[in-house]
């Protein structure tokens, strides 16, 4: 049995998307029979962190968890305290999305995976040196790339690794169907970040009274100055929600939005993700089993296939995203196309325990003799 630790700097559990991601792969490594442990800063005090972490995050599997001390916020400090409970817990395997923390670990002889999520150019100047130091490093395995098309960047810096074309996934969940109404429901899920489309979200809105919009994400105050408009009578707004409660809201629509930007603008406020994303949120549509309607960006043609398991549309003109939602108000048969197929594509390839089996093989292919005998 692999014993895998996964070395995280973020405070867990949290509003960030990227602690769902760490979180849903957790429990899916150890779906997948590995002993995981995740070294985290706690959200919460440390005797509950575990049952609060599968909890708030709705996962199917245990495993442990070992909060990082309140001094390891700095990437740097929490690499290190990462890389020394690996080492000391005899881990055969140190996962995680700091190149930080890849490089610690790797200096401390344990073998090390690093899951990338942007360019990094896009790096602050200690985390650029420890990602370039990483990558040349022996002990690294394996970078995982949540799209090709950052797959294709990683690859301009010649990693010693292999490179593992990974997208983000969601849960084979259990789903429901919408209530029947008069009133077309449609929703979006996100952070209220600039380019993650909440601000065509409310034109559409404008153009379309006749819907109800259903907003998660955030308050009104942060929606309208994403907007740049007061939010239209039609637009509900249900705050920043738990991940479970968000799923809920979901299966609550008819019909839900993803109107990413030409430009998408992360957490950092200075990372543009357009060109390398993999959205949590198209997964949990699909798995949702919803009728999308998403921005014709080239990364997400990557997932999305234009009139069979969602309609792409143009991420600068409302007119035909207004246009796209009345004729699905008109044609519930087509609607539940879209979202049976959608959700037939994320069952074949894209839950969080197939990401998780395709990592682990794709190691395990390119392993060394003494690499797969350690992890047998």
């Amino acid at each position: 049995m692999t014993r895998l630790l996964y070395i995280h700097n973020i405070r867990m559990p949290g509003p960030e998307a990227n602690t769902v991601n760490v979180a849903k792969m957790c429990s899916a490594f150890a779906a997948n029979g590995c002993a995981v442990t995740l070294a985290a800063l706690p959200g919460t005090p440390a005797p509950h962190l575990a049952a609060e972490i599968k909890r708030y995050y709705h996962l199917s599997c245990d495993f442990d968890v070992a909060p990082l001390p309140a001094w390891a916020a700095r990437p740097s400090i929490a690499a290190l305290a990462g890389a020394a409970l690996a080492r000391r817990g005899g881990a055969d395997l140190a996962y995680t999305r700091a190149p930080h923390a890849a490089l610690a670990s790797c200096l401390a002889g344990v073998p090390s995976v690093l899951e990338v999520h942007t360019d990094p150019a896009g790096f602050g100047a200690l985390g650029l040196a420890a990602y370039r130091h990483a990558i040349a490093h022996p002990k690294l395995l394996g970078v995982v790339a949540i799209s090709n098309a950052l797959a294709r960047r990683l690859q301009q810096d010649a990693p010693r690794a292999p490179i593992i074309v990974a997208h983000d996934g969601a849960d084979s969940r259990t789903t429901s169907a919408a209530q029947a109404s008069d009133v077309l429901r449609v929703g979006y899920v996100g952070r209220f970040y600039r380019g993650k489309g909440l601000e065509l979200v409310g034109r559409i809105a404008a153009l379309c009274p006749w819907a109800a919009f259903h907003i998660v994400g955030g308050d009104r105050a942060a929606a309208e100055a994403v907007m740049g408009m007061p939010a239209p009578a039609n637009m509900n707004i249900h705050g920043a929600l738990p991940h479970a409660e968000a799923a809920a809201h979901i299966d609550g629509c008819d019909i839900v939005l993803a109107p990413y930007q030409r430009s998408v603008i992360v957490a950092d406020g200075k990372t543009d993700a357009a060109a390398w994303m993999s959205p949590l949120k198209i997964f949990e549509y699909m798995a949702a089993g919803k009728a999308i309607l998403a921005s014709a960006l080239p990364v997400l043609r990557e997932i999305l296939e234009d009139g069979a398991n969602a309609l792409l549309l143009p991420p600068d003109d409302p007119a035909p995203w207004a246009a796209a939602l009345a004729a699905l108000r008109d044609n519930p048969t087509r609607r539940q196309a879209l979202g049976d197929r959608a959700r037939a594509d994320l069952l074949a390839r894209y839950t969080w325990e197939k990401r998780a089996r395709h990592i682990l093989g794709a190691l395990q292919q390119t392993a060394s003799p003494q690499a797969q005998r350690r992890s047998a």
